[in-house]
């Protein structure tokens, strides 16, 4: 037992296996109670993870001559790294990776937030629930418009002019404040002009409440109809493989955005989107269609508020799904897609495709093979 101690005890490969798995635990239950921790924490937590199973590799190499489990300990050192980035993911967005520029702790109506500047982006600031040095928000809690500002407002403060704050509820905005700076001759700011909106004045499909900024979701896909721009946005990312998708629709060409969805749908991060006409549109997931369960597309009838999964009518012997070549198209008025069906050919002793061609007289939500 004592051997046992001594060896944990100045064995760096198992206490950072252990940091990791702590690490992991202690996200997940923070995030139940929408904190996380902030950028700078996550950058170390994940460099010294990196380096503790570099050294715990060395260390193995130095202390052992076993070849097979000095590789065995290398590769799990690796797949635990990587485990915990894709956990991680989560809490965090890749642009918030990529861009990373600095976070500032600040005060707006007497509360305190951590505004999070990113790089050469000066114009939109999002703020986050400050809780203490180590932690933060995980939901942006007001975002700040500065207006063709070209540097940092936490630094550079002689350029502004005017800000315009928009102020969110569980991901809707319930107000938008906007403040115009008044300056003397030397440029000093001696007063404030605030003026706010409840955001209550709109007549599209009377959902004001949805309003959202454009650059609050990623654009995965876009298409006009005249005036109105359907598109479907990102919400958030699931264990790194898959996301969250709605659909926001503009009115107005694009000036305003609003979410005409229900509920978000969960689909892979290489699915695909089309809408045929302003109500008819498809989400395809990752190419394949279950036949057993009706997964793989969804379908929606009004627009994007609501998404049902779409049946395929199909048997054979030995196949369980189908591979969808493409996306749902018009033909001469007729709704059809195309797939692959993959099965074995007993006879031949091999896998064969068959390629066949769905239709749809219920705007996608059954399918049967084209007569």
């Amino acid at each position: 037992m004592k051997k046992v101690m001594n060896k944990i005890k100045i064995n760096i490969y198992f206490w950072t296996v252990l940091f990791v798995l702590v690490s992991i635990i202690v996200q997940f239950v923070l995030y139940l109670f929408d904190i996380r921790f902030r950028l700078v924490v996550i950058f170390v937590i994940l460099i010294g993870t990196f380096l503790g199973f570099a050294l715990g590799i060395l260390q193995q190499i130095f202390s052992s001559f076993d070849k097979k489990m000095i590789l065995l300990k290398s590769v799990g050192a690796l797949i635990l790294w990587g485990i915990l980035f894709v956990l991680f993911m989560p809490f965090i967005s890749t642009r918030s990776l990529i861009s990373y520029g600095y976070e500032y702790i600040t005060s707006l109506d007497n509360l305190k937030y951590v505004a999070l500047v990113y790089e050469e982006e000066y114009e939109d600031i999002d703020y986050y629930s400050y809780y203490g040095p180590l932690f933060m928000g995980t939901e942006v809690k007001v975002h700040g418009n500065f207006k063709e500002n070209d540097r940092n407002p936490f630094i550079d403060t002689e350029h502004l002019q005017d800000i315009e704050y928009f102020y969110y509820d569980k991901g809707k905005v319930t107000l938008i404040k906007d403040v115009q700076l008044i300056r003397d001759d030397e440029g000093n700011i001696v007063d404030y002009n605030i003026s706010t909106n409840d955001f209550k004045d709109t007549d599209f499909f009377d959902k004001s409440e949805n309003y959202l900024l454009p650059e609050e979701e990623e654009v995965l896909y876009e298409v006009s109809f005249g005036d109105t721009i359907i598109r479907f946005g990102r919400v958030d990312y699931v264990l790194g493989q898959n996301m969250l998708v709605n659909v926001l629709r503009s009115p107005d060409h694009g000036k305003n955005f609003y979410d005409v969805s229900s509920s978000t749908i969960q689909v892979s991060n290489e699915a695909r989107f089309v809408f045929l006409n302003e109500n008819l549109g498809f989400a395809l997931s990752d190419g394949r269609v279950l036949l057993n369960s009706d997964r793989g597309m969804y379908v929606t009838c009004d627009g994007g508020e609501t998404f049902d999964e779409a049946h395929f009518n199909y048997q054979q012997e030995g196949v369980s799904y189908l591979t969808v070549d493409g996306l749902p198209y018009l033909d001469d008025g007729v709704l059809k897609v195309k797939a692959l069906a993959y099965y074995l050919d007993k006879d031949k002793d091999a896998y064969q495709n068959k390629e066949l061609i769905f239709v749809s007289n219920d705007q996608g939500l059954t399918w049967s093979l084209e007569s």
